[in-house]
């Protein structure tokens, strides 16, 4: 006699029904167990079913989760974050943030809740087996299979280096205390060269059409200019303490900011002349960035000090305007493509200052609250997302974390974005089409994740990829060089 259930319903349909179950009971389980937490990036997860990515928009709770800054003991903190401190802040304590709840449970991903779900699976298996039939059972263990592949799936593990899809190019990173510049695949992070340049290098520019980049050295005072074809180094002096870079977007000047002095720099890439503007009436002014205006005729520059915005003609240094007051230690600015709009990082202060540029001189429209001393600056094609990567240390339940903010240019929202393991961040770059920001990461003795760059998918604010950079040290200043990559070396 036929089975009841198998007589009224088709083998097709009960398998289904199967897999539905093995579904709704192992997402169930795991959802009770897990209660969220901090998952291995330091981002808040409202448990394993409800699992969403930070998106933008959403930083308001996210934020509610960190104190405000307290200090810390200068002794407690790993000496690169000493010496940047001495930088910027003295001898004081370091300002970090920390969570609000410390007590709250850190979670690596949900693998116990995991294992409970699949072993129900498996109870749904045996059933849907005794009903359907053994010749059915390729069935159900293909529904298990997706199963099981969705519940190993997670984040990336320490030095992952999966393939981004969509860039094509060569990334290059500075490090300020090697002295070397590396360049990585784009897409697979695989290193390709590292090459010897001046002290303490700091920026990195590859202007489009000169088959070469540009470092700056902010301890010797050079711009070191590598071929790319060779990997000969030309060395070309310049004013004291060159620090952050740009290029025209012809790729025929490159400019930076002198941050022991006043002024701002400039190279012409067709026969490496230099020469530099004035950029503060304070003599004790320390121009920290640069920023050209997309038809190369102004240069935007904030000088640390004096706390002012400035802007110049890129050809005969004239002021448009001088020393604008913006807030304690402006760090970086970036100006729309239309010029009609200013972000300036006020590092001491914790906020994107927004600028309209609309008139006579700029004026202040809004800010933006971000995390501990935001630093550069990047904006997506789409204009929609101003990526902020900050230089304080964050410290999560699982260790320490550098950060990175993604802010909704038009809600003015911020989504924190946590580098677990790192101490910090340096420069940032992003893909052309916006998707991914390669920042670099710095890391002290004892921490899992090494020094190197981490790969930050925008759409969905977490990072995907690590990757160490060779020797260690302090990798600082990134550029994403589009195109073919650079042919690997050994």
């Amino acid at each position: 006699m036929q089975h009841p259930i198998r007589r009224r319903w088709p083998v097709s349909a009960l398998a289904a029904l199967g897999l539905a179950l093995m579904v709704t009971v192992g997402w169930t389980v795991q959802a009770l167990a897990d209660p969220g937490g901090w998952d291995e990036h330091g981002e808040e997860r409202g448990g394993w079913l409800g699992r969403q990515p930070a998106v933008v928009g959403a930083t308001a709770q996210d934020r509610s989760a960190l104190e405000p800054i307290r200090q810390v003991p200068r002794a407690t903190m790993p000496e690169p974050l000493l010496d940047h401190g001495r930088q910027f802040g003295g001898d004081g304590p370091v300002p970090v943030q920390v969570p609000a709840d410390p007590a709250r449970p850190a979670k690596a991903g949900a693998q116990p809740n995991r294992i409970i779900g699949l072993a129900l699976a498996g109870l749904a298996l045996a059933t849907g087996v005794v009903w359907v039939g053994r010749r059915r059972l390729r069935r159900w263990l293909l529904g298990l299979a997706v199963l099981l592949g969705c519940s190993v799936m997670g984040a990336p593990a320490v030095g992952a280096r999966p393939t981004l899809a969509g860039t094509q190019g060569t990334v290059w990173v500075t490090n300020q205390t090697l002295n070397t510049v590396a360049a990585y695949d784009a897409s697979t992070g695989d290193l390709l060269r590292t090459v010897k340049v001046g002290a303490k290098p700091i920026g990195v520019v590859a202007p489009p059409g000169t088959g070469a980049v540009y470092v700056s050295n902010e301890s010797d005072d050079t711009i070191s200019v590598i071929d790319e074809a060779t990997d000969e180094v030309l060395t070309i002096p310049v004013g004291d303490g060159p620090h952050h870079m740009v290029h025209s977007m012809s790729g025929r000047f490159v400019y930076f900011g002198e941050f022991n002095a006043n002024t701002v720099g400039a190279i012409n890439t067709r026969d490496h002349s230099y020469r530099h503007f004035v950029a503060s009436a304070s003599p004790t002014a320390k121009t920290h960035a640069v920023w050209i205006g997309r038809g190369g005729r102004t240069l935007y520059a904030v000088n640390s000090e004096a706390d002012t915005f400035t802007a110049v003609g890129a050809v005969t240094g004239a002021p448009r305007w001088f020393d604008v007051p913006v807030g304690d230690q402006p760090s970086e600015v970036l100006v729309t493509p239309n010029a009609r709009t200013a972000y300036i990082s006020i590092r001491g202060e914790d906020k994107i200052g927004i600028f309209s540029l609309a008139g006579a001189r700029p004026r202040k429209v809004g800010e933006v609250v971000v995390g501990d001393q935001p630093d550069t600056l990047q904006l997506t094609p789409d204009r929609r997302i101003l990526v902020v990567a900050t230089r304080g240390t964050f410290t999560l339940p699982g260790g320490p974390a550098a950060r990175v903010d993604l802010v909704d240019t038009r809600s003015l929202q911020a989504t924190p974005v946590f580098i677990q393991g790192a101490t910090t961040t340096g420069h940032q770059w992003l893909s052309p089409d916006g998707r991914y920001t390669y920042v670099a990461i710095e890391s002290a003795p004892g921490l899992p994740l090494p020094p190197g760059v981490a790969v930050i998918d925008n759409r969905v604010a977490e990072v995907v990829a690590t990757w160490a950079y060779p020797g260690g040290g302090r990798p600082h200043g990134v550029y994403f060089e589009p195109g073919r990559p650079c042919r690997q070396r050994g």
